[in-house]
């Protein structure tokens, strides 16, 4: 693989947690918890609304909010979260995730149907697993230059 190869070739999670908007904070802190997770996809109706991620909690909750048992993720998560879909290239995830100073990105269907989320360190695997073939692709384009 390389950076032109499309999400859908990538290893992301498919196996995903959501949760309505009106879920407690204290809720998903247990969920992030036991499942060693740092991110909440917020669905409600169907529909992508948001993402809760560790980030948003240590940013917006954390020494602010005295009881996290009475605060919903809606409140605090970050709204219309950016999506890819599995035609997208994996070099503009990553230049998504750069730019936007993003650690997890929505993957959905061409459809808007849920599929998975990408985590940085899903690219960092990637990137790590295909180090050879990115030097010898980079090797290439360098030559082809001179």
């Amino acid at each position: 693989m390389d950076l032109q190869s499309k999400v859908g070739e990538l290893e992301f999670s498919r196996e995903l947690k959501t949760c309505p908007s009106v879920t407690k904070i204290s809720e998903v802190l247990g969920v992030f918890q036991s499942k060693r997770i740092g991110a909440m996809i917020i669905v409600d109706n169907n529909k992508v609304v948001g993402i809760f991620t560790e980030r948003d909690y240590v940013n917006k909750v954390a020494g602010q909010v005295k009881d996290i048992t009475k605060v919903t993720v809606g409140e605090f998560m970050t709204h219309g979260p950016k999506c890819v879909t599995e035609d997208n290239a994996i070099k503009d995830v990553l230049e998504m995730m750069h730019t936007g100073n993003f650690r997890h990105v929505v993957v959905i269907d061409n459809t808007y149907k849920l599929i998975g989320i990408i985590s940085i360190k899903d690219m960092l695997e990637f990137l790590i697993l295909n180090i050879s073939d990115l030097e010898t692709n980079m090797s290439d384009l360098v030559a082809a230059m001179v």
